[in-house]
């Protein structure tokens, strides 16, 4: 008899604590929810504003904690993360996360928002991903630009509307500071001294610059062969 009530008491505890979670939940729910703000209507534009093509779960890094999205996508144009919540397209301005997770092709993919980062004194568009460790880092911009219509498209034919086209751009993040790289000379470039060694690593390796992952090798392998100051003083 002794045993049926334990187990009597044990289920009433377990109950009890899955309501508690449960009630948990949805006070977190709640929490995240009140940073979350009606989505403001921007001009009508051809292509799309966002940097996935479907909605998908998303994971938020908030400041105190991580909130789960079961439906978001992340808007190049406003570096915010719009998402839909009790029917209604709301969206979490980017200076109210830290970055956000999307899970692809069994990889999470952390982004951060654009313009908590800037180049040449101006906040970077969209969102990036930061490849690497260490001080010298890969960073990937995703973000969008207007390609204006050509004002004579009537006439000779072509694009007649402004249309958004999603572009990446990739730096080396060196501490703070940002280098764009575009082609082997700005890498080159940046390496000044070394660039012969450059140019033979990207030729022997058929590194291609604009792939950012075969840019962060070039930089991991650079790091290892540098030499130790005192070695460089005694050449």
């Amino acid at each position: 008899m002794k045993k049926y009530v334990l187990a009597w008491f044990l289920m009433l505890f377990i109950c009890a604590l899955g309501q508690s979670q449960m009630r948990g939940g949805t006070e977190y729910i709640d929490n995240y929810a009140k940073l979350m703000t009606k989505r403001a209507k921007g001009p009508q534009l051809i292509g799309s504003t966002y940097l996935y093509e479907s909605w998908k779960p998303i994971e938020v890094k908030l400041k105190d904690g991580i909130a789960k999205l079961e439906n978001a996508n992340l808007n190049l144009q406003t570096s915010n993360i719009d998402v839909v919540y009790n029917n209604e397209e709301k969206e979490i301005l980017f200076k109210d996360f830290e970055y956000a997770v999307v899970s692809e092709n069994g990889l999470d993919r952390e982004y951060f928002p654009g313009p908590k980062y800037k180049f040449e004194g101006k906040p970077l568009p969209g969102f990036i991903e930061i490849l690497g460790e260490g001080d010298e880092k890969i960073l990937v911009n995703h973000f969008n630009y207007l390609r204006k219509a050509n004002n004579d498209a009537k006439i000779v034919g072509g694009e007649t509307n402004d249309r958004l086209i999603k572009k990446t751009e990739i730096y080396i993040l060196n501490n703070k500071k940002l280098t764009l790289i575009k082609k082997k000379k700005d890498l080159t470039t940046y390496y000044k001294s070394r660039s012969a060694e450059v140019e033979a690593l990207l030729k022997d390796e058929n590194f291609e610059i604009k792939n950012p992952f075969n840019l962060l090798s070039v930089v991991q392998i650079m790091k290892e062969n540098q030499k130790p100051e005192r070695e460089n003083k005694n050449d």
